[in-house]
């Protein structure tokens, strides 16, 4: 879990707080959740009371944390708290889907996120369960929807309603509070295998970051190896586009969201995955691509059919034209791969 400061903690477990509490009544599973949250957030009686508070105060809107690389964490405990009991409902899902359309999370980015919340919450009961605190919980809905416009599953046909339980969210250094098992997300013993030993390179390598980006083997600038989209001839990414009659090569934004979100449905277990940083790569890439000194054309591959393009070729200072076909464009160098890390990095905060 990310080391946050006292006012993104509070923030925070608030937001979790606000959708656990949204039909003003605490199912035991809920406060299972929240007691969860605390934990992996360490939060103090102070904080904990203080998130208490900001909901109780009447009105609460989700806040957006400061720390961009926990709003995604944020996002998914708020959804594994609209789970947790089992019944869906609109004024649950509303507010977590107006705070992921300000994020600007698509919905292949929610649809990960409800499979992760899901699948912890599912660990999370079962621990509890074992450990004799909590009843089974309701089946969760685990539909998706693959409209745009709803990013969280559909609500369930209504089970039972939980009876109300006041929620006590036990501060991190309470004599009295007893860990949970669950871990946050599954671990490589837990992973495929091919996943799991990325996973453990990660871990040895000395710059942990740069690993994920391909550094020293294929560079790639989604920040995830395991997607098999580097910055080299040959990617499939860089096949998505087309040609204008002046020779540059125009990327189709869509058609390389649409690769990308293909890979990450196969690696979206992995601790380390940020879909949002396929987002901002996908954001600082040049829409275009001109044959010269960054890019040079491809030609096609056995099967391809190719591109009749009238390529300019010098010679003796000469300018001469020739009628070619061309199967898309390959990068040369990685100095702009780099820089289109650097600016996707940015766009991210602070890393």
């Amino acid at each position: 879990m990310i080391e946050l400061c006292q006012a993104d903690k509070i923030s925070y477990l608030a937001n979790v707080f606000a959708i656990c509490g949204v039909d003003s009544r605490f199912s035991a599973q809920e406060v299972t959740v929240l007691k969860e949250v605390a934990r992996r957030l360490n939060v103090t009686q102070e904080e904990a009371t203080a998130a208490r508070n900001l909901v109780a105060s009447g009105h609460y809107e989700l806040a957006l944390l400061s720390d961009s690389r926990a709003r995604r964490d944020n996002l998914e405990d708020m959804v594994m708290a609209a789970l947790a009991d089992g019944d869906l409902q609109p004024k649950e899902s509303a507010p977590i889907e107006k705070l992921a359309k300000a994020l600007r999370f698509a919905q292949v980015d929610m649809d990960m996120i409800a499979r992760r919340a899901q699948a912890r919450l599912d660990a999370l009961f079962k621990a509890s369960r074992n450990a004799g605190k909590t009843p089974p919980a309701p089946a969760a809905a685990a539909h998706t929807s693959s409209s745009t416009r709803a990013p969280l599953p559909k609500a369930s046909p209504a089970a039972p309603a939980s009876q109300p339980v006041e929620p006590e969210v036990p501060a991190a250094d309470a004599e009295d509070a007893e860990p949970t098992a669950p871990p946050e997300p599954p671990g490589p013993a837990a992973l495929p295998g091919d996943m799991a030993a990325c996973v453990r390179c990660r871990a040895a390598a000395q710059d942990q970051a740069a690993y994920c980006y391909g550094e020293g083997e294929s560079l790639n600038i989604w920040g995830c190896r395991l997607l098999q989209q580097p910055w080299r001839s040959g990617a499939t990414w860089l096949k998505a586009g087309a040609f204008r009659p002046s020779g540059c090569f125009v990327f189709d934004r869509e058609a390389i969201r649409a690769l990308l979100a293909e890979a990450a449905a196969q690696v979206a277990r992995c601790p380390h995955f940020d879909p949002d940083a396929m987002e901002r790569a996908l954001a600082a890439l040049p829409s275009q691509a001109w044959p010269g000194r960054r890019w040079t054309l491809r030609p096609p591959e056995a099967g391809e059919p190719g591109t009749p393009l009238t390529v300019r070729r010098y010679r003796q200072g000469c300018m001469l034209h020739a009628r070619q076909a061309v199967g898309g464009v390959a990068p040369v160098g990685d100095l702009l791969a780099r820089r289109v890390i650097r600016d996707a990095r940015r766009r991210g905060g602070p890393v």
